[in-house]
């Protein structure tokens, strides 16, 4: 007989990493779907000859579903690890998802179902499917310093996306303004001092100073808009940083 481990068997394990937690440990990938092409759902009306006239399209997220397979010594230590793996998948919302093959992307899932495909002698083949919120994935973070005077740059990715403004203050100033040639547009009139931290988020119109809420200071003027991949202008009463992730689909 051939004394072979399953990892020289099979060479390097295709990775799934869920929340930060490598699972190599607890399974093998043997197949993953779900992250192919990106398809449309599209809105139309019919009309009284009976062709159809096109409203619009949208994005549905594609459902993640990873077949594994596990292989443990013992029927006993194939229950510990599916106990431990349940304790892994367990989470109460959307969480990070990624595999090995292209780690610079990042999806967001949660454990939705799974199909138990046959057990037998400590191995367990077992399909989970996990529902994605979003149909797009994120890559890295992406920190431009915005500077006083009107600066371009390139808001890479495929899809608009959210953001944040971080500002530290340097020296004392009564407002704090950002313009664009996009619609972006931010004021806020307080008495800000040196060493103040301002985090203006677009998800939840969220403004915090020195981690409290500062909400009430932004002027009505205000324009929160997502930013658009492509060209952009901006600038800033102060020097600070916008942060966003760029989207793929």
């Amino acid at each position: 007989m051939f004394d072979i481990s399953y990892d020289e068997y099979l060479g390097e394990p295709f990775r799934m990493i869920h929340n930060g937690v490598d699972l190599s440990g607890y399974f093998y990938v043997l197949d993953v779907k779900g992250r192919s092409l990106s398809p449309n759902e599209i809105h139309a009306t019919q009309r009284s000859n009976g062709s159809y006239r096109f409203k619009k399209r949208t994005k549905t997220p594609v459902p993640l579903t990873v077949k594994a397979m596990m292989v443990c010594e013992s029927d006993f230590e194939l229950r510990e690890k599916l106990n431990g793996l349940n304790g892994i998948l367990s989470t109460e919302e959307p969480v990070p998802i990624s595999f090995s093959d292209e780690p610079e992307f990042t999806y967001y899932g949660i454990l939705s179902s799974v199909t138990e495909d046959g057990e037998v002698n400590g191995t367990h083949l077992f399909t989970m499917t996990f529902w994605r919120p979003d149909a797009t994935k994120m890559k890295e973070v992406k920190r431009v310093p915005i500077p006083t005077t009107e600066t371009q740059f390139i808001v890479a990715g495929q899809v608009e996306t959210p953001w944040t403004i971080e500002v530290v203050f340097e020296q004392a100033v009564s407002s704090f303004e950002l313009e664009s040639n996009v619609g972006l547009y931010l004021l806020l009139n307080f008495e800000f001092i040196p060493g103040d931290r301002l985090l203006i988020s677009f998800d939840g119109r969220k403004v915090s100073l020195n981690g409290n809420d500062l909400r009430p200071a932004v002027s009505m003027s205000s324009n929160y808009v997502l930013l658009q991949p492509g060209e952009i202008t901006l600038k800033a009463s102060h020097d600070c940083d916008l942060v966003y992730d760029e989207r793929y689909y």
